[in-house]
């Protein structure tokens, strides 16, 4: 039988602010300061009490709670602590699933050997999780996905109404800072409905209306909504209803998908505290375009601080990775994103090809939303005729992560001089384009030179010859000599002999 964990951290955020901040009580809400147009990333307890959720504008939340701290985004401290998170619960068990920040589900079968029974299991990995990341975590062990939730959620009092938009439920919160691991929820096998059956329905994965209407209904808990008939929840709520009748029924085929996220790197700037004439300058250099290029900080006499995007290619070439994925991402004032991405042919670390397809992104995201031609952006005349007062901040994302490896290289630097127009137009080649031909201009059957290919194509070629004999051996490179045109047989009509100079 399938037997899984959730590990849970509620309001991940708060709890890595509250830890590495002491001090900070009461209300608080992250996102960045009431006076910027932002939206909450995440908040506290207390600030959900007041009516705060997550999305909605900083001055909305400073409305309903004025006496709460704001405090800015920091997701890179987020994600490194979750990382750690998750890398720990890897060693208990090779089926670990990182749903979202703060939520691990673990499969846990056939680990009785290794932890003991599932009561011993959870309280290793609570004990372990609040030792490497001095948080402390809410785990239950469940039959399925669903009930592990439910389960870590009542450990600590979060299980009457976290899920439900931050309602306080009866009981004591346990804080993820607490010295003391809470004793952990193991739901037997066979028992998942009437476990659920309790709990509110605030917990199932239901849009604001269905709860609404089941409010109406006067449908309170999971074990009411479980009695309904299957065909009735279908005619009322559609796969939505379907899928939290099964779940309240204690029925939840879902798996542990071990999937990794790709790893990303990104870097962001805000614009809300640059004047509305300099946003597009402040966006061509963050983009490192329109002449913030290469080098433009070091010839300056005070050097000026990298660009972004060479501090994005810098960390690359430092982890030995290339990116293949560019995103784009331009923030509003009203808190929605607009998002372009390109795939680029080959993966990359070089700052010239990223600044061009930051570029091309830029100015198609510009023409769509405006409705501007090319050259009006190219031009440097966009900035009288495209308002920039709607953006609020600009994110350059670099995905697909890879690390280098080895391939086979061009002999042939792109567009060197001659090589391309001699392999199009050397005669014998009759418009085909043979990829194997660039030897081949080297000589022209006996070794003399042709006075129709250009000079600076012989010299490369001789470069390329050498530099490949010198490498692999004089024999490595072979030429195909002609002995009879008119045989039948492919071995008799040409012979391979070595390639000198």
């Amino acid at each position: 039988m399938r037997t899984f964990a959730c590990v849970l951290i509620p309001r991940f955020a708060v709890a890595v602010e509250r830890k590495t901040t002491p001090g900070l009580v009461g209300a608080v809400v992250i996102g960045g300061y009431p006076y910027e147009r932002k939206t909450v990333y995440d908040c506290s307890e207390e600030a959900a009490a007041c009516g705060v959720e997550v999305g909605i504008s900083l001055r909305a939340a400073h409305d309903l709670c004025p006496e709460a701290t704001f405090l800015p985004v920091e997701e890179e401290k987020y994600v490194l602590c979750f990382r750690e998170m998750r890398e720990l619960l890897e060693t208990f068990s090779p089926l670990v699933e990182a749903e979202e920040l703060g939520r691990c589900f673990l499969d846990v079968r056939g680990l009785r050997l290794l932890h003991g029974d599932h009561v011993q299991l959870a309280g290793k990995i609570s004990t372990a999780v609040r030792r490497k990341t001095g948080l402390t975590p809410l785990v239950g062990v469940g039959g399925t996905k669903f009930v592990a939730q439910a389960a870590a959620l009542g450990v600590g009092g979060w299980g009457l109404g976290w899920h439900g938009g931050g309602k306080r439920g009866k009981g004591e919160y346990v804080s993820p800072l607490s010295p003391q691991p809470p004793t952990p929820i193991v739901v037997p096998l066979g028992q998942e409905r009437e476990f659920l059956a309790p709990l509110p329905v605030s917990l199932l994965p239901c849009s604001a209306w269905m709860l609404e209407h089941l409010a109406r209904l006067g449908i309170e808990n999971i074990g009411e909504l479980a009695a309904l008939p299957a065909n009735t929840m279908m005619r009322q709520f559609g796969p939505e209803g379907v899928i939290a009748h099964r779940l309240a029924n204690g029925n939840d085929e879902r798996v542990v998908l071990p999937v990794r996220t790709p790893a990303e790197l990104t870097v962001s700037r805000d614009l809300d505290d640059v004047p509305p004439d300099m946003v597009w300058s402040v966006v061509q250099r963050l983009l490192g375009i329109g002449g913030w290029g290469l080098g433009v900080g070091h010839l300056a006499p005070n050097p000026q601080p990298p660009t972004p995007v060479q501090a994005l290619v810098e960390k690359l070439r430092s982890e030995g990775r290339l990116c293949q994925r560019v995103v784009l991402s331009l923030v509003r004032d009203d808190g929605t994103v607009e998002e372009v991405e390109t795939i680029l042919q080959e993966p990359t670390s070089r700052e010239d090809e990223l600044r061009r397809a930051l570029e091309r992104l830029w100015q198609g995201l510009s023409v769509n939303r405006y409705g501007r031609s090319r050259a009006n952006l190219t031009e440097g005349r966009a900035e009288s005729v495209v308002p920039m007062q709607w953006l609020s901040a600009v994110r350059i994302t670099l995905g697909d992560l890879c690390r280098e490896r080895g391939k086979v290289v061009r002999l042939f630097r792109e567009g060197a001089v001659g090589v391309g127009t001699a392999v199009r137009s050397y005669g014998g080649l009759g418009g085909r384009g043979r990829q194997d031909s660039f030897l081949d201009l080297y000589d022209s059957g006996q070794g003399g030179r042709d006075e129709s290919r250009p000079y600076a194509v012989d010299a490369q070629i001789a470069r390329v010859v050498d530099n490949v004999q010198a490498r692999l051996g004089r024999g490595c490179l072979k030429r195909a000599v002609l002995l009879d045109r008119h045989s039948r047989l492919p071995e008799r009509r040409f012979t391979l002999v070595d390639r000198g100079r």
